[in-house]
């Protein structure tokens, strides 16, 4: 009985670790906050998911983007470009996703700022 008991274990233990982690869905629409050098800056940013492909678009006071990157687990990768008066800044945006929100930062090579969303 004891053997049995341990083999169960042992064979719940394997099939635990061997589970792939399960994928996080960021598709949709999202209520984001950029809180930057100037202060907080409303977006949307609008996602589309296949597997763990990432793209979609980033709408703001700047105009709308093209975002692309990856998920894997919770966690996200973006990059997009923005036109900020003729000179293009390349940005990185990572963030950690928790059900219907999301925390992260972005980064735009000369300084970063945190952003939070949430799901509409």
């Amino acid at each position: 009985m004891t053997r049995t008991f341990a083999g169960v274990l042992a064979l719940l233990f394997a099939l635990v670790v061997a589970a792939p982690a399960a994928q996080t869905n960021v598709a949709g629409a999202w209520d984001m906050t950029i809180n930057g050098p100037q202060g907080a800056m409303e977006t949307t940013m609008t996602l589309t998911q296949e597997g763990d492909t990432v793209s979609g678009t980033l709408d703001g006071p700047m105009g709308t983007v093209e975002i692309a990157g990856a998920v894997a687990a919770n966690l996200m990768k973006l990059a997009f470009d923005v036109d900020a008066g003729g000179t293009i800044i390349s940005i990185t945006m990572i963030g950690e996703v928790n059900g219907a929100s999301m925390t992260g930062s972005l980064d735009f090579g000369q300084g970063t700022a945190d952003f939070t969303a949430k799901r509409k």
